[in-house]
């Protein structure tokens, strides 16, 4: 279950998107929802660190994702979306 707080952060709409995004990387419903929840209690934490919208924060989560697997894929690191 999502924290009240973070629950209340991201709309149903963010966290569904999450979820349909982390399933197309090859995890579960379950591993997906457990990474969406911890997605958004750390985006939580670091729009209240920041002072920034919680969106935002977690736009820039997503982002570090994007290049560590950018930076993985170019130095020949597989990315196993399919590991369970």
């Amino acid at each position: 279950m999502v924290g009240f707080m973070e629950k209340e952060q991201f709309s149903q709409e963010d966290r569904e998107s999450l979820m349909g995004w982390m399933e197309r990387r090859g995890g579960t419903r379950q591993q997906a929802e457990i990474a969406v929840r911890q997605l958004m209690k750390k985006a939580t934490q670091l729009a209240d660190e920041e002072s920034i919208a919680p969106i935002e924060a977690m736009g820039r989560l997503l982002s570090k994702i994007a290049q560590a697997e950018k930076i993985m894929e170019e130095n020949g690191i597989p990315i196993d979306h399919d590991r369970q």
